[in-house]
C-alpha cells in the first residue's frame, strides 16, 4: 500500500463538517435551538397562564355539564308531571260534567217538588172552582209522582244513574 498522502487538513468542524456549513457562533444567531434566557422565562410565565386558564376552562365545562344534566332531569321530571296533570285533568273534566248533569236533574226535582207543593204556581196551571185543573185537562198522574223519587247525593249512594266517575284525590309519585 501507498502510503497516505499528507495535505494540509481542510477546515472541518466536528465530525467533517466544513466550517462554512456551520451555523454562526454570536450570540444573535446562536448555533443552537436554545432561545437567549429572558425569553425563556417569558415562554414559561405564558405557559403557566397558559395551563391554568386551561384548568380553569375545564372546571367550568364540568360545572356546564353537571348543570346541564341537572336540567335535563328537571326537564324530564316536568315533562312527568305534566302527562300525568293532563290525565288528571281529563278525568276532573268527566267528572264535573257529571256533577253539572247530576246538578241539573236535582234542579228539576226541585221544581217539580215545589209545584206539588204549590200547584198555583205551576206554569200553564188555572184554578176553578178551589180544585187544580191540569194543562192537558186530566187529573195528577200518579206516575209522575213515581219517577220523582228523591235521589241521594254523591257518597251516600245510588244517584239513580250510573256513570258518576269517583273523583281521586290520591297524588301518584
Amino acid at each position: 500500500m501507498a502510503p497516505p498522502k499528507k495535505k494540509p487538513r481542510m477546515r472541518v468542524g466536528p465530525r467533517g463538517v466544513p466550517k462554512h456549513q456551520l451555523a454562526s457562533r454570536t450570540v444573535e444567531t446562536g448555533s443552537s435551538s436554545r432561545k437567549p434566557p429572558l425569553q425563556r422565562c417569558l415562554d414559561a410565565a405564558h405557559i403557566l397562564e397558559l395551563l391554568a386558564k386551561k384548568k380553569q376552562l375545564q372546571k367550568e365545562l364540568a360545572e356546564q355539564k353537571k348543570q346541564l344534566a341537572a336540567t335535563m332531569r328537571s326537564r324530564e321530571v316536568a315533562f312527568g308531571c305534566e302527562n300525568h296533570l293532563r290525565g288528571r285533568f281529563q278525568d276532573l273534566v268527566l267528572a264535573y260534567n257529571d256533577l253539572e248533569d247530576y246538578s241539573n236533574e236535582l234542579h228539576e226535582e226541585v221544581h217539580q217538588l215545589y209545584y206539588q207543593l204549590q200547584p198555583d204556581d205551576a206554569p200553564g196551571a188555572t184554578e176553578a172552582e178551589g180544585s187544580v185543573v191540569l194543562a192537558d185537562g186530566g187529573e195528577r198522574d200518579t206516575d209522575l209522582e213515581e219517577e220523582a223519587a228523591p235521589m241521594v247525593a254523591p257518597g251516600g249512594g245510588s244517584l239513580g244513574r250510573t256513570g258518576m266517575s269517583e273523583i281521586d284525590t290520591d297524588v301518584e309519585e
